[in-house]
């Protein structure tokens, strides 16, 4: 499948892998994370239509993963905020 628009210097192949990763990192469907990463492609590519921006998303996500070019996530971090105790009135 052809890039639609992109070049050299377009980031829109790594935004929309590093957003898949994240997003299958934290128990989102494969299929919701396709859709969310379609449309970033398309926020880069806006004269591609929603059935060739999909198509082209899980082209790069089949062949990154048929790469093992997909490193797990990093763990996201939580903060533990410890809670005031209640002020008396």
């Amino acid at each position: 499948m052809r890039d639609i628009g992109c070049g050299e210097e377009c980031v829109c192949r790594d935004a929309v892998v590093t957003a898949y990763r994240e997003l299958t990192a934290r128990h989102c469907s494969d299929r919701c994370a396709l859709l969310s990463c379609a449309r970033i492609y398309r926020c880069h590519h806006r004269e591609a239509s929603d059935a060739q921006a999909r198509a082209q998303v899980r082209g790069w996500i089949d062949s990154v993963s048929a790469l093992a070019e997909l490193p797990p996530a990093p763990r996201e971090r939580t903060r533990r905020y410890r809670l005031a105790p209640h002020a008396s009135f």
